[in-house]
């Protein structure tokens, strides 16, 4: 992972972590915004860079977050996800969010890059509050080799991992495509907010 882009993730934890301590409304759109205020302080990108929703181009119908054309040639397509507890009080339906993880994860592995990208860099920044991170922490749920890993640990996601889940989960999860994630940031922030940033390659063959 380049060392600029280091730096702005280490931006965006402080920027978030800020937020949370300040008990600022915060949705998923905040969190994004966030994320660009910290690249284009800490990098080159610039705003025109970015392009927001773009068509995804192995999944009919569907769109990426975020596709970033770096000025040396290299490509970012980028999702978010921030799970927080139901306004109403109520407790979601937590294994079928966490298949829903695990189906984002792998729309993010399929996504194609182009012929004339010099590397193309897949990264999914994911924030949750106590309840989401209560579950991914639970032992008896399966995912905490997935949830735990330390900066720089790497983690194959095939069927064979996710075959004796619940059917609730393998549901929400559908059909993924086998991909290897690593972490390269994981944070506790105030409020009862966690923090993670995983690099995502298809097949095992990390590109960073």
């Amino acid at each position: 992972m380049e060392n600029m882009l280091i730096k702005a993730f280490e931006r965006f934890e402080e920027l978030l972590n800020e937020r949370f301590t300040m008990k600022v409304y915060t949705t998923e759109d905040s969190v994004r915004y966030t994320f660009y205020a910290a690249l284009t302080e800490r990098t080159t990108i610039l705003p025109h860079n970015v392009v927001l929703e773009l068509p995804h181009n192995a999944i009919e119908g569907a769109e990426v977050d975020t596709y970033i054309s770096g000025n040396n040639g290299d490509k970012y397509v980028i999702e978010f996800k921030y799970y927080r507890q139901i306004p109403s009080g109520q407790n979601a339906n937590r294994t079928q969010l966490a298949g829903r993880l695990i189906k984002d994860l792998s729309r993010l592995a399929c996504f194609k890059p182009q012929e004339e990208d010099r590397k193309l860099v897949r990264l999914f920044v994911y924030v949750s509050d106590q309840e989401m991170n209560s579950y991914l922490s639970n032992e008896q749920n399966g995912l905490c080799s997935i949830y735990y890993l330390s900066r720089g640990e790497c983690h194959l996601i095939n069927d064979q991992l996710l075959a004796k889940r619940s059917k609730i989960f393998i549901e929400s999860c559908g059909d993924i495509t086998e991909m290897t994630i690593r972490t390269e940031l994981a944070s506790e922030l105030s409020d009862d907010h966690y923090l993670r940033i995983w690099s995502v390659s298809p097949n095992g063959a990390l590109t960073l």
